[in-house]
């Protein structure tokens, strides 16, 4: 997409999330840096087609803290959802696991800075200290993250979201 002048920059992505329409390509490492730049494409129109095709960058536009590095994601029926993976962090000068989930909601513009929010379950006190998740999983009620590295080290803090209703 990106050779073709869509988006930024738009590479390195670990998953893909279908809401049936739409596929999201899930924004990880881009190069040196850590991306937040989210791949759409819309499966109703020709594969090859630059008007398939489009993106947004949520961190790039005032959505969160620092809204990158993520691994996979899920959809509710409602909303997209990001699993929080890894961040540059400025104070150790390193990558560092973080929290911060990403989610865009599907009833809104793709493009829109309105339809995208994050929040962070670390820094609002859940869990012993809920970051570095691989990947998250919809069971039709709750949202489940699957835990994988806090920095350096695994981890077995599951966290459970309950999901859009």
């Amino acid at each position: 997409a990106g050779a073709n002048g869509v988006g930024d920059d738009p590479d390195s992505f670990s998953g893909i999330i279908s809401d049936g329409k739409f596929l999201y390509f899930t924004p990880y490492h881009n190069g040196d840096e850590f991306s937040g730049e989210v791949l759409c494409y819309d499966t109703t129109k020709e594969f090859e087609s630059v008007e398939a095709w489009s993106t947004f960058d949520p961190s790039k536009n005032g959505v969160g803290y620092d809204a990158t590095g993520y691994w996979g994601g899920t959809f509710d029926g409602h909303y997209i959802y990001f699993s929080p993976l890894l961040q540059f962090d400025e104070d150790e000068g390193m990558p560092a696991s973080h929290g911060e989930v990403l989610r865009y909601d599907t009833t809104k513009d793709f493009e829109s800075v309105e339809a995208w929010s994050t929040f962070d379950p670390s820094k609002n006190g859940l869990g012993l200290d809920a970051v570095g998740y691989g990947g998250m999983i919809f069971d039709g009620d709750s949202i489940y993250f699957v835990p994988y590295y806090h920095d350096q080290f695994p981890h077995g803090n599951v966290l459970k979201f309950q999901a859009w209703k």
